[in-house]
This record gives C-alpha cells, structure tokens and sequence, in this order.
C-alpha cells in the first residue's frame, strides 16, 4: 500500500482504512474483524487528540489481565488528558465460552471500576492453525484503524499503535509521554521498542534464566549500538500507523518473530527508522513462561515456538504470579551441570542468531561470533567456537560480574 499525503497533515481518511482491510485482509478474515468489532464494549469513541493506543492481546485463561490493565493508571503526562486509550481482545480456540473466561471477567471488572481508563474489550474464537499471536495482533490493528476512523479530526497518520502482551506487572509511569514524544521529535522515525525486564526475584529464583536472559539483553545492547540493528519486540513495540500501513500490517500466520517482517520492511527503506528507546518505554512483564520453560527442561529460546499448538507452554504459564512455583535451584553456577546447560543455552542463541539474521556466510558467522564472545565477556564468562559450536572456557567471574552488572544495566 502507497500512501502518498504528506503524514504531517493527518490525511489518512475513513477510505484508505477501508481499502487497507480490504487488501491485507482476506474476506474471511474481513468478515472475522466485523464480528470482534460487534462485540466490542468500549467507552465511547475515540477522542480525536487520541495520541496512543496500546493493543493489548490475550488468552482466554490469562490470570494476569487484571493487574497488567491497572498498570496504565499511573500514567503521568504533562497534558491533564494523556489522550491514549486501551483495546484488549481476549481470545482462545473455538469452541471456548469467552464472556465465561477469567480474563474477560476480569477486564470487565476493571472496566466497570476504573471509568477513568479508555478502555475496549473485544473477544474472538479462531481455529487452531487460525491461533498465532501474529493473527491477534493483525485484528488488534485492525479495531484500532476502524475505531480511528470513525471519529472526525483523529490524526491517524500519528497515531501511534503499541503492542503489548497481557503479562504487565509494571510500565514506566511516563511511558505514553515519552513516547509520543520521540516520535514528534522526529518525523522520520516508524517504530519504536522498548526495554523489557522481569521482577526482581524471577531473576534470582534461577542463575540460568539471570544468565541467559542478562546474556541476550547485552548482546542486543551490543549489536544496536555497533550495527544499530535489532528486532522490534511483540510484547512492546510501537508503530507510526502510517508507517504500520505502508508496511502491510502483520501477517496472520506468524507463530514467532510476528514483527520480524516490519522490521526489516522499515528499515530497508532508512535504517534510522526504527529506534531503541531503552528505558523510556521500559516495561516489567511475568517471567512465568521463562521459569516453567526451566522446569519443563525447554530451551529458553524454545519457550514460544509453539504458541497456539498443542503442546504449548501456555496453560501452565497462565497461572498468575502468586499462584506460579518457582523451581528449586538445583544446578549450582559452580556445577558441571550449570556448565552443560549454559552451553546448551548459548548455542541455541547462537543458531536462532543465524536464522533470524538469515546469514551464513562465514563472514557473518564470525561477526556473531565475536558478538557473542563480547557479550560473555560483559557478563563475566569467557567462551569459544569450534566450527559452529560453542565452548565455554570460564566461568569463574559470572556469579559476580551479572550481579554487579545487573543494577547498571
């Protein structure tokens, strides 16, 4: 899709909407977004300074709907009106009782006692190769381009589309501020992510899960500061709309990397269009699927391959923070075991490296190979690579290397 108005303007109309939906939408898929749309219970419509809206995706049995939604409350913005607004689409396989489930009652209530919070709640049942995360934010992106046009004087061009996850514990308190800002500073600038931690004691309940997810953490740090490439992040990323429709929009069959695609469609066009705002849209999520990943002995980078199949990680990880066991540390950093493990860990990072960044060329094998290494440096390990294998030379400074790092981070 063309759009050639100046985005300064706003000039995105009702029409280029509806021929968007018509395009990257198929007829099925069209007469789906009707029926999500009739189910809808709002607030009223869309303030025409609406600035943000945060597109909110959840499962049927999410336990964490309640405190991720009060998460917004303390949004502190220079303006009276922080002008966003919240859509939720509570969703699961056919044949589930929606307005039944515990994430939609409990959405309801929050609406119902926080009348100060612009919030929609929607619902949609989908076959099981319908199921992806890529396909729910496809139908969150399109409620939130019909729920714009269909108030006079709304920017649409500017507005700006954020994708969130239903597993907040907490979001910078000047997070709509912020970046709203950055995007006004900027005109250039098509999307944005943010930084993205767990609690405090998540961490620490397990050294592997502290060490693989510092180990990532950096080596993201690293590379958008040598190459400034990254992936924008599902679970907090946000989107000029303009820019999001030039891009196509997300797929509908993506079970992973759901934003892989528009990362890389924006940047081809201007590396610079896409930014990292690091702590200016920081946001603490659950690390439930990351321990029960550790407990089901699943590749912490495996923990989302299977997103809506059978199989998935999903019913366990819906259980609610209080409620989640975290296991018992049983390989200790000194261990042989630790040793193995960590090893395991890093060569799966090293392989999904490869594939996300589609290289293979010697060349580029050894760039990410000298990232990595850097990487384990920072976080106090010292590793090495055999054709294509990882090697772990030392350990002997990580325990306090991460945790020293860890407050500076």
């Amino acid at each position: 899709m063309s759009l050639d108005r100046d985005p300064a303007n706003g000039e995105i109309t009702p029409e280029d909407v509806e021929n968007f939906i018509s395009s990257k939408f198929s007829k099925t898929e069209q007469t789906n977004l009707k029926e999500i749309e009739d189910t809808a219970i709002d607030s009223g419509p869309m303030s025409k300074n609406c600035r943000l809206v945060f597109n909110i995706a959840s499962l049927h049995c999410e336990k964490g709907v309640s405190t991720t939604l009060l998460s917004f409350l303390d949004q502190r913005c220079k303006e009276k009106d922080p002008n966003f607004e919240i859509i939720i689409l509570i969703n699961g396989p056919e044949g589930v009782d929606i307005k039944n489930s515990i994430a939609y009652n409990d959405a309801i209530a929050v609406k119902n006692r926080y009348s100060e919070l612009k919030l929609t709640i929607a619902e949609s049942t989908y076959t099981k190769d319908e199921l992806t995360i890529s396909r729910v934010r496809k139908d969150l992106g399109g409620l939130t381009l019909r729920r714009a046009s269909k108030t006079e004087g709304v920017d649409i061009a500017n507005l700006i589309l954020v994708t969130q996850d239903a597993d907040l514990i907490n979001i910078n308190d000047e997070y709509v501020e912020n970046v709203v800002e950055e995007f006004d500073k900027n005109p250039k600038l098509e999307a944005l992510t943010g930084f993205i931690d767990h609690p405090y004691e998540d961490f620490y309940s397990d050294h592997l899960f502290l060490t693989v997810q510092r180990f990532t953490d950096m080596l993201e740090v690293i590379t958008r500061s040598k190459y400034n490439n990254f992936p924008l992040r599902g679970g907090n990323s946000a989107f000029r709309v303009k820019s999001y429709m030039e891009a196509g929009g997300h797929e509908s069959k993506r079970r992973l990397w759901e934003h892989m695609d528009l990362n890389r469609k924006m940047r081809l066009k201007d590396p610079s269009a896409v930014k990292f705002a690091g702590k200016k849209a920081q946001i603490t999520t659950s690390a439930r699927r990351q321990i029960v990943a550790i407990d089901k002995g699943v590749l912490l980078n495996d923990r989302y391959k299977t997103f809506g199949k059978d199989g998935d990680l999903a019913e366990e990880y819906q259980k609610s923070a209080v409620e989640m066991q975290i296991p018992e540390q049983t390989h200790k950093v000194t261990s042989k075991e630790f040793t193995a493990l960590l090893e395991k860990e890093l060569q799966s990072i090293y392989s999904a490296k490869l594939k996300i960044e589609e290289k293979t060329s010697t060349k580029e094998n050894s760039r990410i190979e000298q990232l990595m290494k850097k990487t384990a440096v920072y976080i106090g390990i010292s590793i090495h690579f055999e054709d294509g294998r990882v090697i772990i030379d030392d350990i002997s400074k990580l325990k306090g290397h991460i945790i020293k790092k860890y407050s500076h981070f």
